[in-house]
């Protein structure tokens, strides 16, 4: 009551209610407090995750669903329902929410970065390829769509080698705190020097 939107406090309430009656009662507590109060979006997440882990995956989507009419004006919303379609092998679902979504938030950079690795991942690199550079134009400071981009261009063939010599150059000097970035960043390195290599030995 004092903290009514706490994610700890939600959490560690799902945790002792799946304890003493199961994980669907945990998810139906939790339905209580989303029904309560529309706007808190956790509440519904945690309730799915709870109806999922006591495999009920039906009431895990009707309860995202849900928070699309109660609570529309939601980034989250969006991104969990996505996530949820994700998990259980629905990529193209996933992929037509996060659209709709990115239609209602044209400039939510969650979404959109969700919405381009979902196109990879249904093999649309070109599509995704345009969601990045988009992203790029409105935020050129957006040091995570640079690498996703530079990784998409890398292992694409028929990219833009240009391109994606500009991108290396741009984050040649870069110094990412997270090793995933680092680690990416290597892999760049070297993909873009073996694809000098063959162009240093030809006449």
């Amino acid at each position: 009551r004092a903290s009514p939107r706490s994610p700890v406090v939600a959490a560690a309430l799902a945790k002792a209610w799946s304890r003493e009656k199961g994980a669907v009662h945990a998810g139906d507590q939790l339905m209580r407090l989303a029904e309560a109060d529309p706007g808190f979006g956790l509440a519904r997440y945690l309730a799915a995750r709870a109806y999922l882990d006591g495999h009920e995956p039906g009431k895990a989507e009707a309860t995202l669903q849900q928070g699309l009419t109660s609570d529309p004006g939601s980034v989250p919303t969006y991104r969990h329902l996505a996530l949820f379609y994700l998990e259980v092998d629905r990529a193209s679902d996933a992929a037509e929410v996060c659209r709709r979504g990115h239609e209602q938030f044209p400039r939510s950079v969650p979404l959109q970065l969700m919405l381009a690795q979902l196109q990879i991942k249904l093999g649309r690199p070109e599509e995704a390829r345009h969601l990045y550079e988009e992203l790029l134009a409105r935020r050129p400071d957006l040091d995570l769509a640079e690498y996703r981009l530079a990784e998409l261009l890398a292992s694409d063939q028929g990219a833009s080698s240009r391109r994606s010599a500009q991108l290396l150059e741009d984050l040649g000097g870069d110094r990412p705190s997270d090793p995933a970035l680092l680690d990416q960043l290597g892999w760049l390195a070297a993909s873009a020097a073996h694809r000098e290599r063959p162009r240093a030995r030809s006449p």
